[in-house]
């Protein structure tokens, strides 16, 4: 069984605790003769048996605590946390302060208070709650700025991602010191600066590559380095972004911080961590309940049924076997729920809706796979079949049905830039929903490496959605130019 850490703890009972570690708690620590007791209201980040990442309360203050607790590797980790705040600080790039450090010996436990600044955002919370694409675009180009200025001094943020940057009273500031390099020579050179910029951008949704070339000229206005073009920026940023997706896609089949996952010879379940309740392992014990006291949706290779399950309204797909022949074909290949399990979580991250993922269940015997299911988040709108065959509607003149074809017209754009095939283009798999556009039935999606493979599976999914409005001319029109303009 494993511990629960429960009111006031320390360094031992963090490593005992794994992942388990649950606040509200009081934290224990001590350096130098003098000790400290920080109550901690919320988990930022937990790495087990490596770091600990908190919001508490020291010295009637708020802060957030950060401690650093691999047996082996406690002090060095927590020694690269100091030089990188320190090299920030020298440099004069904006970091919340440093307001205390120790090393516990008896504990093999290191930590690092800073001051917290509230109320702040990350830069990745403030993009998803920005309104419109200008307030987006203007955050980015502050990013770029702040990130000349780190280059010019040298200073590169190896693990530069959104989340390392927050806004407090209209400033942006970096946080986690952890991964911080410094140039004996600044500025830093032409190929670390493109690269480090690069990687900031593989992380934003792929709308972004568009606007790249803006934040660049924000960026090479303040950089006193040498310069480099759009083309070799958006060269750099597309190739990060894949070897980026294919590590992703792999940490998907991983027990870790976003993903709870088990596998024996007999099943392979995957659940997103924060689905992790009562109600989603009890359905993993009998997958099949759900489809014999649920009115079924659809019954033939695929049986879907909706459910609650620990409160949320859900979809739950049974990928079926056909009989003997059938079991043979798909015995040693992917699941279709697998596919749509990497599928949504890979669309989601390159900023195209799919309803949310939250569980895959395989049935297996060894490595023969059988039957598959895939939970995702139950959403209420309406098919592009339905929107498109009100009769009394104007297509080419109606506005919400031109601002609906240019979005999926985007959609389509997106699937380019990513060398991504749906595989079943048909109206109904694609959902209205509050003026937004969701993809949906994942499990033929492919992600391609040759260019080859790709422009042959793109062109058919083209070809396929232009078939859906054959016998509607006016929608036809909506999208054909546009799309055939794409192949």
């Amino acid at each position: 069984m494993m511990a629960t850490i429960e009111h006031a703890i320390n360094g031992k009972a963090l490593r005992q605790a794994g992942r388990n570690v649950t606040a509200p708690f009081t934290l224990h620590l001590s350096s130098g003769g003098q000790s400290h007791q920080l109550p901690c209201s919320e988990l930022l980040r937990l790495l087990p048996h490596k770091r600990i990442t908190c919001f508490a309360q020291w010295n009637e203050q708020p802060v957030i605590v950060k401690c650093f607790i691999d047996p082996v590797k406690w002090k060095r980790h927590t020694k690269r946390e100091l030089q990188g705040y320190q090299s920030l600080k020298k440099a004069g790039i904006t970091t919340p302060d440093m307001l205390e450090y120790g090393f516990d010996e008896q504990q093999k436990l290191g930590f690092i208070i800073f001051q917290r600044l509230t109320p702040s955002q990350s830069l990745l919370n403030k993009l998803d709650s920005a309104k419109s694409s200008e307030e987006k675009q203007s955050l980015i180009q502050r990013a770029c700025q702040l990130i000349a200025l780190m280059h010019n001094k040298g200073v590169a943020q190896l693990d530069i991602h959104l989340d390392n940057f927050i806004e407090f009273k209209d400033n942006l500031y970096v946080v986690d010191c952890g991964d911080i390099s410094i140039s004996s020579h600044p500025p830093l050179d032409r190929g670390n600066a493109l690269s480090n910029l690069a990687l900031f951008f593989a992380q934003l949704p792929l709308a972004f590559d568009d606007k790249a070339s803006l934040a660049l000229d924000t960026y090479q206005s303040i950089s006193i380095g040498k310069p480099f073009d759009a083309h070799a920026l958006l060269e750099h940023i597309q190739n990060l972004r894949s070897q980026r997706l294919a590590s992703y896609q792999k940490k998907l089949f991983r027990d870790c911080t976003e993903i709870a996952f088990t596998q024996d010879l007999n099943q392979l379940f995957a659940c997103r961590r924060e689905h992790l309740k009562a109600g989603i392992l009890e359905w993993s014990k009998h997958p099949n309940d759900a489809f014999e006291k649920e009115t079924l949706l659809k019954n033939g290779s695929q049986t879907i049924v909706r459910d609650n399950i620990d409160n949320n309204d859900t979809f739950i797909k049974r990928y079926n076997i056909r009989g003997i022949s059938h079991q043979t074909r798909r015995a040693l290949r992917s699941t279709r729920a697998h596919t749509s399990w990497v599928a949504a979580h890979s669309l989601i991250s390159l900023g195209i809706n799919t309803p949310k993922p939250i569980a895959l269940l395989e049935r297996r015997i060894g490595p023969v796979r059988r039957h598959s299911y895939y939970i995702s988040e139950f959403i209420a709108g309406t098919t592009l079949r339905d929107f498109f065959s009100n009769n009394a509607i104007d297509f080419s003149t109606d506005i919400a049905s031109q601002q609906l074809a240019s979005k999926l017209i985007d959609i389509f754009t997106l699937f380019k830039l990513a060398k991504i095939s749906h595989g079943d283009t048909k109206d109904t798999n694609f959902m209205i929903v509050n003026n937004d556009i969701f993809v949906i039935d994942l499990d033929a999606v492919r992600f391609h490496h040759s260019n080859r493979s790709f422009e042959r599976a793109f062109n058919k999914d083209i070809q396929r959605f232009l078939r859906n409005w054959e016998n509607q001319p006016k929608v036809k029109a909506l999208f054909e130019k546009e799309l055939t303009h794409l192949l």
